[in-house]
């Protein structure tokens, strides 16, 4: 019997997403702040936008045209900006926005996905815009519903099958800052079309393709950390309480 696979939607409620959108503003504020100085963006698109934090953030600073999608779960909860903008669908389901932006978004969404989705899952991304900001789940990680984390060179590998190269510029900016969530501050990776006025403004603003891209923060060996302390603590329990382990 095949297990049921389930969706981010029943995994993540929607006081989850609030309180998740309070402690991303302010990491949105300061990635896209660097985004914007080095490129040109008008027009931004938010695959897995959650509450649509990211997209409020991107119209604060200037963007004139925002678009997102998320789980159905995403239609009832208290949104950071208009329904009109997020497209409610399943992302296991091809991307439904249509269109070109300057700057795609996709955050901490595609460990979410089955493994088999992954190769269209960035061809969808790259269909969407010359430049993507990409953050996902490395091995070991560790998260609710995460059934497809991978390292990011192999994530890096799949964009250079569609003519994007890498380029690491936000997370040597933002590595100390503990005001941002430290999965931003490892993942997160920017890929720009080879060849496009993106990758051109990217080398104006002296930015280089890095020599290697599979990093672990500490902040991710402490979290493991706790939470193998945590599965310790729930072990005993249980053998007090004359359960099974």
């Amino acid at each position: 019997m095949q297990p049921v696979r389930k969706s981010a939607d029943a995994l993540y409620d929607a006081a989850f997403h609030v309180d998740r959108d309070r402690r991303t503003r302010m990491a949105a504020q300061i990635i896209l702040g660097h985004v914007f100085d080095w490129l040109k963006i008008s027009s931004i698109c938010d695959v897995g936008c959650g509450v649509g934090t990211w997209l409020a953030v991107a119209r604060a600073l200037g963007a004139e045209t925002v678009r997102g999608c998320e789980g159905p779960w995403a239609a009832d909860a208290p949104l950071a900006v208009e329904p009109a903008v997020i497209d409610f669908q399943d992302l296991e389901d091809p991307i439904a926005l249509a269109g070109s932006y300057d700057l795609v978004l996709c955050l901490e969404v595609a460990e979410h996905l089955s493994a088999r989705r992954s190769d269209r899952f960035v061809v969808e991304l790259c269909g969407l815009g010359d430049v993507v900001a990409f953050s996902a789940a490395v091995p070991a990680q560790g998260g609710t519903g995460h059934v497809n984390e991978r390292w990011q060179s192999e994530w890096a590998a799949l964009f250079g099958a569609q003519g994007f190269d890498v380029y690491d510029p936000l997370r040597p900016l933002i590595w100390d800052n503990d005001k941002i969530d430290w999965w931003y501050r490892q993942n997160l990776l920017l890929y720009a079309r080879r060849g496009s006025t993106a990758a051109q403004a990217l080398a104006e603003a002296g930015i280089k393709r890095p020599q290697y891209v599979d990093v672990v923060h500490p902040a991710m060996f402490a979290h493991a950390e706790r939470s193998q302390l945590r599965r310790g603590l729930k072990k005993s329990i249980r053998k007090l309480l004359g359960r099974d382990a």
